[in-house]
């Protein structure tokens, strides 16, 4: 099974206010960023987004690392069981929760966060 790690990361500008979500996906030495906006949000429905986009992304199962620091596991665990273990799509997809720099080169923490 591949292996994918996503880093993720989202904010806004008040609470709520303008705000956006960026996500990076990781395969070997591939790379795809993902990001988008949103005029009236909260930074944790934006956080939120990032992880609901990376993995909607996916094309195939594997084995996903997502690196949150914002978003508490749980809701992350709420997202994925929402959101990625659709039956009908026949995902067969598990997640691992990364909550520790150490896990993730700084130079990919930087551009999520700049995205």
């Amino acid at each position: 099974m591949r292996e994918v790690t996503i880093v993720t990361d989202g904010s806004c500008i008040g609470n709520p206010g303008p705000g956006g979500w960026a996500c990076i996906l990781r395969c070997g030495n591939e790379a795809r960023e993902l990001s988008g906006s949103n005029g009236e949000t909260t930074s944790n429905r934006m956080e939120l987004m990032a992880a609901i986009e990376g993995l909607r992304a996916l094309k195939a199962p594997c084995l996903v690392h997502l690196v949150s620091f914002c978003v508490g596991t749980q809701k992350l665990t709420s997202v994925v069981s929402a959101v990625l273990l659709w039956p009908s799509r026949g995902h067969r997809t598990s997640v691992e929760f990364c909550g520790s720099r150490g896990h993730i080169s700084e130079s990919l923490l930087s551009r999520a966060d700049h995205e």
